[in-house]
């Protein structure tokens, strides 16, 4: 109604047509109002970063060069803890975290003027130097080939000859150890050379990577596409090809790795992961789950999913984390690269370690898992073929694809390390019958005995009550 109004009136003026016919669009132009009110008002302005800001590549860019512009012209507060979190905030978005605080500290000592962008053509630079240095010849890093991961952001780094290498740096605050993330990679490549992992030529676990401001590993270069794998694709011959390579590559590293493992006790191995979740649950600290199913998972741990003829089996290596992402692809589906090696790359009990992809998984997609029961089927059928010619006994390759099949005892052992499919396992696994009862009561007493610190607190005791009306409502009928 008011631009109704003011449009009436400033249409008499002497202002040009394009001018009036200006103003009225800017007058009912919500965005822009609250952009110019915020000028003056926090509370207006703390309305538009809710309704209006964009974290976009290209705003986030924008921040960057709106960051630098700032810092020229007010160079007295560059140095300020504020300028430098703006700087990590800005710069964790498209690029390094981690070269943004270490090549502060860095340009702060030498002096220099700090602005973002200097900062990452700054450790650009000095990484080239290193791999320049490294095969005698230029290199320069490919504008556009730059890829975000879970924890690392991969950089494509092309040599004078044409050779192509990856610096792989992470953006993490708390990156996983690189140095073990180059054994494990090393240790694979060398005693399963088949399993397509990239060579490492370089790297640096220090916090300031040896002078490159942040922890980075510079690598062969891996050529294929991220695996694409849902309910509809690939289509069944390709969905074979792909499990087939996938069985042989766990097979080999079962049977190749558990001959270099120590024998480890896999019965005190999963209870040593299932105590601390039956802590934070009586602490409060998971206050979504009840002890009770917690005490009862103790118990069938121990009674009905654990192994006793593989208790004392050497721990093989295994990839915990086979999903479509981790995996590289060319065209006709054969598998190019495994990726991921960081802490997803461990070693496990034996009967744990006998497990699916994580992208066919019990669990993984509860919509389909039909279907992907179907994958699991293929893959333990591949998966039985390629352990045949391993060196371990008739009896164990026997044993070892009827556990991989069963989904009650792979959702269980995929419980131990996560609580979404911990809650997937209470829903449809958890029995609270009058056998279980009396097995939870016995859980919490062995739980109690080995934590004797917990005996009083009141997440305990409650349980203890509630387990011993549940054992006599159960007794009176």
């Amino acid at each position: 109604m008011i631009t109704e109004h003011f449009t009436s009136a400033i249409h008499p003026s002497s202002l040009p047509d394009d001018t009036e016919a200006r103003l009225h669009s800017m007058m009912i132009d919500d965005e822009l109002q609250t952009f110019q009110l915020s000028i003056g008002s926090k509370g207006v302005y703390a309305h538009w970063v809710t309704k209006y800001a964009v974290r976009s590549a290209q705003w986030v860019k924008a921040g960057i060069v709106a960051l630098d512009i700032f810092v020229l012209a007010h160079p007295e507060i560059a140095r300020l803890p504020g300028v430098l979190l703006s700087v990590l905030h800005l710069i964790s978005s498209i690029e390094i975290r981690h070269f943004a605080l270490k090549l502060y500290v860095h340009l702060d000592h030498e002096g220099m003027m700090i602005t973002p962008r200097l900062i990452i053509s700054f450790a650009e630079s000095l990484v080239l130097k290193t791999a320049s240095s490294i095969r005698d010849q230029p290199c320069t890093i490919s504008e556009g080939d730059k890829f975000s991961g879970g924890c690392n952001i991969v950089n494509r780094i092309i040599f004078e000859d044409g050779t192509v290498w990856a610096l792989r740096v992470p953006y993490d605050e708390t990156p996983s150890p690189i140095e073990a993330t180059v054994t494990t990679m090393r240790y694979v490549h060398s005693i399963i050379p088949s399993i397509p992992v990239a060579t490492v030529h370089a790297w640096s676990d220090s916090k300031d990577g040896d002078g490159i401001g942040t922890p980075y590993i510079l690598l062969d270069w891996i050529d294929g596409r991220t695996l694409e794998w849902n309910a509809r694709f690939p289509p069944p011959a390709a969905r074979g090809k792909v499990l087939a390579q996938l069985a042989q590559y766990t097979a080999d590293l079962l049977a190749r790795t558990l001959m270099h493992a120590n024998a480890q006790s896999t019965l005190r191995w999963i209870l040593r992961r299932i105590d601390p979740r039956l802590t934070r649950i009586f602490t409060g600290d998971l206050s979504a789950f009840d002890p009770i199913d917690c005490l009862i998972f103790r118990a069938m741990a121990e009674e009905k999913y654990f192994v006793p003829s593989l208790d004392t089996f050497p721990f093989p290596l295994m990839h915990t984390d086979l999903n479509q992402m981790n995996v590289l692809v060319d065209d006709d589906f054969n598998i190019t690269g495994i990726l991921d090696w960081d802490e997803w790359a461990c070693r496990l009990p034996l009967q744990c370690a006998v497990m699916c992809p994580a992208m066919i998984a019990v669990g993984n997609d509860p919509l389909h898992d039909e279907i992907f029961r179907e994958d699991r089927l293929v893959f333990t059928e591949h998966f039985t073929s390629a352990i045949h010619p391993s060196g371990l006994s008739d009896d164990i390759k026997a044993r070892l694809p009827s556990l991989m099949i069963d989904d009650e005892l792979q959702t269980f052992q995929l419980s131990i390390g996560s609580k979404g499919v911990y809650a997937h396992w209470v829903t449809k696994y958890a029995v609270r019958s009058v056998h279980w009862v009396n097995a939870a009561i016995v859980a919490l007493d062995l739980f109690v005995l080995a934590h004797p610190e917990m005996a009083s607190l009141s997440g305990v005791l409650s349980a203890r009550v509630r387990l011993l009306e549940m054992q006599a409502d159960e007794c009176r009928l």
